[in-house]
């Protein structure tokens, strides 16, 4: 409802990824490569133990791919760096599951859907079969039909005590009439307003 009012865009389903299913999907696949442009060390979001990034490419397995989506310190952008960080992940799961066969292999594509329904959360009008049907259906798209993004913003304040993210109003107006629209590709077309998350922080 929160989204359906900022945005007056029906939200006719929705899932919802517990992070645990990070470590969950991963594993699943036998892990993941994601890119990073620079070494970077910070504290693992839940503990207090710093963890160093290599820059280049890091291999991840259930763990470290937790470790990797859930961190923010130590990024110049924080949270906006941790969504970075999570397109990244998912777009690398994307490019295992193809290149590895899975959604072209039953086998292997129930073993995959068996961690993400164990890892996901949907509405009441999802089961299995839709989202067995759905990964069928996704069989020809590969990584770079994939465009990542986020709302725009103009920073980050505090208000009574709570961090908030400031959106760029007259921007994410204009989004959110694509998305109404289904013009979403014209609105991607100005510099800045996809995320590359080939190489991340």
């Amino acid at each position: 409802k929160t989204l359906e009012k900022l945005t007056k865009v029906r939200i006719d389903h929705f899932s919802i990824l517990d992070f645990a299913g990070f470590a969950t999907m991963t594993d699943a696949l036998g892990g993941v490569d994601v890119q990073i442009g620079k070494t970077v060390t910070g504290t693992e979001a839940g503990t207090d133990q710093d963890i160093t990034w290599k820059a280049g490419r890091n291999h991840l397995d259930g763990g470290t791919a937790l470790a990797f989506v859930r961190q923010r310190h130590g990024l110049p952008d924080g949270d906006l760096d941790r969504i970075k960080r999570q397109q990244a992940f998912l777009k690398a799961l994307m490019s295992k599951a193809i290149q590895g066969g899975t959604l072209r292999n039953p086998l292997k594509l129930n073993a995959f859907l068996d961690a993400v329904t164990r890892s996901v959360s949907v509405d009441s009008s999802i089961s299995g079969s839709k989202l067995r049907s759905l990964a069928f259906g996704l069989r020809g798209l590969g990584p770079s039909d994939v465009t990542f993004m986020t709302v725009p913003v103009a920073g980050t304040a505090t208000v009574k005590g709570q961090s908030i993210v400031r959106l760029r109003t007259a921007e994410a107006q204009e989004l959110y009439g694509a998305l109404r629209e289904d013009q979403v590709d014209d609105f991607l077309t100005k510099p800045g307003r996809a995320n590359s998350v080939d190489r991340v922080r």
